[in-house]
This record gives structure tokens, C-alpha cells and sequence, in this order.
């Protein structure tokens, strides 16, 4: 789903939830406060309920941009962002306010149970990628720099593609070659990574070579060293394809490299 309409989505279902949170729970609030019990007005005006609206648009947008600076990978880390979210901010303040403020314990826990059910929602879009288990492999930082500078939707691809390639054979590695561009290889480049303005280009180094019985190449085909396979905004990996290619480009490097093949 497209950020902007992920952060939307999600500031409408926090508004209402936490309508539906107050409508349901204000009640018991003020049975326990009897005429202490905070007046809120009852249904509120167009003006404050837009206010409100606007409140959770931006609380989805800061929430969307830390969860994407943190790179969130795993159940674990996103949990625990949630819970830092809520103890650092409204938690803490809102436990202020009943110390110095005066204000009711029943009041300050429906509150902070508003706030957590605005982080669990706000950062529900992103339990699908840490709910995904990632290949286990070794890391050249240096590639984590040149994916992670990508804009979004380049990097989720660079990523996916990157975990696709080490889950072909575990004896793959990566490393940076001309300056910036990822490498992986394994007795020879097998394949590298490069980002265009509107594209990404994973280049096979097959010698032209490998079948490709699927079509998934797209550039390069009578090219002695490398064919392209492009990859734009929106478009599918064909993850089975592309496993089943690199697979024989390795097979290949072990047997002495496509040069060697291709002369025999």
C-alpha cells in the first residue's frame, strides 16, 4: 500500500476507534467520578471532530516516518517501539498530570488506554514485513547504506531482491564494487544491483548463458558478460524465476565460469 494512503488509512480508523473507545468507556468514568467526572460536551462539533481528524493524520505521519528510520524487521522490534512510544510520551505525561494536576487515576488510564490503541493501529501497516522471517546471512553495511538511501519503494525492492539472492545458495556474499554499486558473488560476480531514476536493474552475470525460460530478462540478451532484468514501480518479482537463474549462474562459477563453459 502507498504511504500516503497507509498513514490515511490509518489516522480515519484511529479517529473512529477512539470515539468508539470513549463512547464505550466515559460511562464507567463517570460512575466511578460521579460529579467529578470531566464534562466533555457530548457529541462533538464538526469543528473539533476535524480537529481531531487532523490530529491523527499527523500523529500517523510521525508515527509512519519513525517505524520507517527504525527498520523495523521483526515482531519484536515493533512491539517494542510501541511500548517506548507510549511509556516515553503519553504515558509519562499523562502520569504528570495525575501527580501535579490533580487529575483523576480512572481519567489518566483511559487516556493511556487511547494512546495505545492509537500506536497499535498507527504502526499496524508495518506488522506484515516484521511478521516476515528474512534470510540469515552476513551483511556488508555498506549495501545496507546504498539500499537504505533509496527512495521507499526502491528500497523494499533492493531488499526483497537482496534476501531473494542469498536464499538462492548461503555461500553467496556481497560487497560493494565502482565505488557504491552492490556486488554478489560466489567464485565470480554472479549478479549486482543498481538503481535508476524510475528503476531497478539487477544485472545477471550469466554470459547469456543460463535459460530463461519465463522471459524474465528484459535487457541485454545478446550481451557476452550480463543481461538486465528491470524492475519498475508496482511490478511483481517472479521470485521462483529469478531463484531458479541464479541458482544456475553459482552452479556455473563453480564449474569454472560461464568463459570457460561457453569454450568448451
Amino acid at each position: 500500500m502507498n504511504a500516503t494512503v497507509s498513514v490515511l488509512v490509518a489516522a480515519v480508523s484511529v479517529f473512529v476507534l477512539s470515539s468508539v473507545w470513549y463512547t464505550a468507556l466515559t460511562p464507567v468514568e463517570v460512575r466511578m467520578l460521579g460529579p467529578d467526572a470531566p464534562d466533555r460536551g457530548g457529541r462533538p462539533s464538526p469543528v473539533k471532530a476535524s480537529l481531531e481528524l487532523a490530529r491523527s493524520l499527523v500523529l500517523g505521519a510521525v508515527i509512519a516516518g519513525l517505524a520507517h528510520a527504525s527498520h523495523l524487521h521483526s515482531a519484536g522490534s515493533t512491539v517494542l517501539l510501541g511500548l517506548a512510544l507510549w511509556v516515553g510520551f503519553p504515558l509519562v505525561l499523562l502520569s504528570g498530570s495525575m501527580l501535579w494536576d490533580k487529575i483523576p487515576a480512572v481519567t489518566t488510564l483511559l487516556h493511556a488506554g487511547d494512546w495505545l490503541l492509537k500506536l497499535v493501529v498507527d504502526l499496524s501497516d508495518h506488522w506484515p514485513v516484521a511478521m516476515t522471517r528474512r534470510p540469515v546471512y552476513e551483511r556488508d553495511p555498506r549495501v545496507g547504506h546504498y539500499i537504505n538511501a533509496l527512495p521507499p519503494w526502491q528500497r523494499q525492492l533492493c531488499q526483497r531482491l537482496r534476501d531473494l539472492i542469498h536464499a538462492a545458495d548461503p555461500e553467496l556474499t556481497e560487497t560493494i564494487k565502482r565505488t557504491v554499486q552492490p556486488y554478489f558473488v560466489l567464485e565470480g560476480n554472479v549478479c549486482a544491483l543498481l538503481a535508476a531514476k524510475d528503476h531497478v536493474n539487477l544485472f545477471l552475470y550469466d554470459g547469456a548463458i543460463v535459460p530463461d525460460p519465463e522471459g524474465i530478462i528484459t535487457a541485454g540478451h545478446d550481451n557476452k558478460s550480463a543481461r538486465t532484468i528491470s524492475f519498475r514501480q508496482g511490478e511483481t518479482v517472479n521470485a521462483a524465476a529469478l531463484t531458479t537463474m541464479l541458482k544456475q549462474i553459482v552452479a556455473n562459477n563453480r564449474a569454472g565460469g560461464w568463459r570457460k563453459l561457453k569454450g568448451s
